[in-house]
């Protein structure tokens, strides 16, 4: 499943529902440059869901780079 946010949090967000409601393995994220709130990336991280973030990083919810 690939998803496109177009730079927008609101789309990242939903895009991420979507990933849950279909009970993806895993996930890999470049985060939006409007991404301020990770809640709904760390949903992934308490289900176990590993995720993999590329060109740029969360540092708040502990990956580093």
């Amino acid at each position: 499943m690939i998803c496109q946010s177009d730079e927008r949090y609101e789309t990242e967000v939903a895009n991420t529902r979507v990933m849950l409601a279909n009970q993806v393995d895993g996930i890999l994220v470049s985060i939006t440059r409007e991404t301020l709130n990770y809640d709904h990336l760390k949903i992934f991280q308490r289900k176990g869901i590993p995720i993999v973030f590329f060109n740029r990083v969360c540092d708040e919810m502990g990956y580093r780079r």
